[in-house]
């Protein structure tokens, strides 16, 4: 998902559900997603194993927002640190 800061990387999401109608007054569709954290964003007192080894792991939240489906980027593939 696009950010909202400029030279910041995308956010990462997961699409939950995807709005059925268009609204009447012509805005745009709209996803809901739930979020992922990078590890930059976790605070440094929470212990993630592996966190301090690798920069690339990202946690799941149970943060959700509904978003326009335009601000959508790109696909990425997340793996469970068990599969990785």
């Amino acid at each position: 998902m696009e950010s909202e800061i400029q030279n910041e990387p995308y956010y990462i999401a997961r699409i939950m559900e995807i709005s059925n109608n268009e609204e009447t007054d012509g805005s745009e569709r709209e996803v809901r997603v739930n979020w992922f954290q990078r590890s930059k964003d976790i605070p440094k007192n929470r212990k993630v194993k592996g966190l301090e080894q690798n920069t690339k792991i990202v946690l799941a939240t149970m943060h959700w927002d509904w978003n326009p489906i335009g601000s959508i980027k790109g696909k990425c593939y997340i793996k469970h640190l068990q599969e990785v």
